[in-house]
């Protein structure tokens, strides 16, 4: 009796991981795990590449989330220096949304470098403003999003019934006059938004109560940034 009671103890929790492995795979979610430090070099076949703190800073990625490649692909991915929105455009990786301290980044200030399997973030902003900032690392979140999406930048960005972030100039996020809008392109994902000035507990939120909603899916922005309290 007891292996049983065992066997079903086991399998009932490999089948929730399993299920929530699917779920947090198909819609977006909290990747922070992503992150490793800041840092002040990289290294480019043992030569030391400094970068410079006055206008950029640099962090160290434990891995990054790469769509799948022929070996011709990857060679080329496994040596590289390209920004975010070349990377999702040519469908080297998923788009991931990147804050720092509070702040989103927007891609166009964001060059991913690839060297010998190691993963770097260079980040310059176009500001001294923002550089300020940022430029020492107090917090970071990253928001994968595990579909294709379209993104603008700058005065093309607008509020569409398809946009699921909006930042304005300062990296928050905003529901009119965008600097940044990023739109759904998966017609099997529906997005619905819901605004609220109380406390998160207090506000009905309609979901179906039979799904089971995990940390990491559960995006909350509080004054204009990521918030998990």
């Amino acid at each position: 009796m007891n292996q049983i009671i065992e066997a079903i103890t086991r399998l009932k929790s490999e089948s929730a991981d399993s299920i929530k492995q699917q779920q947090l795979s198909s819609i977006p979610y909290y990747d922070d795990e992503m992150y490793s430090h800041q840092v002040y070099e990289y290294l480019d076949d043992g030569n030391r590449t400094l970068i410079n703190q006055e206008i950029e800073i640099c962090i160290r990625l434990n891995y990054i989330r790469m769509k799948f490649m022929s070996r011709q692909k990857l060679l080329q991915f496994n040596d590289s220096e390209l920004f975010i929105p070349e990377l999702v455009e040519n469908e080297y990786i998923y788009p991931f949304l990147l804050f720092i301290n509070g702040k989103f980044i927007p891609w166009n200030s964001i060059r991913l470098v690839v060297k010998q399997e190691k993963y770097y973030l260079v980040i310059r902003p176009v500001n001294k403003s923002d550089m300020d900032s940022i430029s020492v690392v107090t917090t970071l979140n990253i928001i994968t999003i595990p579909f294709n999406v379209s993104y603008w930048e700058g005065y093309a960005a607008a509020i569409t019934p398809e946009t699921i972030f909006a930042f304005d100039s300062n990296g928050y996020t905003t529901l009119t006059a965008p600097y940044v809008s990023i739109i759904n392109m998966d017609e099997n994902t529906y997005f619905n938004e819901w605004v609220t000035s109380v406390a998160v507990d207090a506000f009905p939120i309609p979901v179906n109560k039979s799904f089971k909603l995990y940390p990491e899916n559960i995006i909350i922005f509080k004054n204009g940034s990521p918030s998990k309290s």
